[in-house]
């Protein structure tokens, strides 16, 4: 299956990136006080938390990131 990237044509969907894996390319890039110290990568098809207004409900995401 492939997405429509916003710059047009096509490319092949790729494998989500595992937390090692996002963490070597972030601290390539970053100083490192700005490397996150905890990571979550949430699953396929995994939504964050939203109110009806459509902004992040961050109780619901702290509940969601706490279990």
């Amino acid at each position: 299956m492939r997405d429509r990237p916003r710059g047009g044509g096509w490319r092949p969907r790729v494998a989500a990136p595992d937390e090692a894996d996002v963490l070597e390319a972030v601290r390539a890039r970053l100083s490192a006080f700005k490397v996150p110290s905890v990571l979550r990568i949430l699953p396929p098809g995994g939504d964050v938390p939203r109110m009806a207004s459509g902004k992040v409900d961050e109780a619901g995401l702290q509940r969601m990131l706490a279990d």
